[in-house]
């Protein structure tokens, strides 16, 4: 199975943790290979909108609960990070659907400190 996480820019993630609250078990980072053949994006550059490259939907999203209820705003690469866009929790719900994908908001766990 494939995800893409979508969490605040300062938070770390515990993909052990992850792994125990999703009940996969062991989740590791996508490889170079994996991204660019599911999404067409490279590392550096994934962003939720390239679940439009992934017409098959074997990447499932997963968008942080504190991030989902709290943010005005999100903000996402356009498929490659040299800009940035800006869209609301509407559009990003809009987005989604036009895309035929749904979403599950968990609570992303950090490591302990």
């Amino acid at each position: 199975r494939h995800f893409l996480v979508v969490m605040p820019g300062e938070k770390r993630l515990d993909l052990k943790a992850l792994g125990k609250t999703t009940g996969i078990g062991r989740i590791s980072f996508g490889s170079k290979d994996r991204l660019e053949r599911f999404l067409g994006v490279t590392p550096g550059a994934v962003t939720l909108l390239a679940v439009m490259n992934d017409p098959e939907g074997a990447v499932e999203v997963l968008i942080d609960e504190s991030l989902w209820e709290t943010a005005p705003a999100f903000q996402f690469h356009p498929m490659v990070n040299t800009s940035t866009l800006v869209f609301s929790k509407k559009s990003v719900e809009q987005f989604l659907t036009a895309t035929g994908r749904s979403f599950e908001v968990v609570d992303v766990p950090s490591p302990p400190e």
